[in-house]
């Protein structure tokens, strides 16, 4: 294999795991957001006030 070949395939492995990498945060993320969905909207979570007021909700 000539270096040229070598130097591309190199990054064209660091670009695959970059890849991984990414495609796994995204899952973390995405689990995360849906749990804490899931509690907003069953009341295990709640807003604070102040952030809630920014929008005009609350009473």
């Amino acid at each position: 294999m000539h270096v040229e070949q070598r130097a591309i395939a190199c990054i064209l492995q660091t670009v695959d795991r970059k890849i991984e990498a990414e495609e796994a945060r995204k899952e973390a993320l995405e689990a995360l957001f849906k749990a804490l969905l899931h509690d907003l909207m069953t009341a295990q979570r709640r807003l604070p006030k102040d952030y809630v007021h920014q929008f005009g909700g609350g009473a």
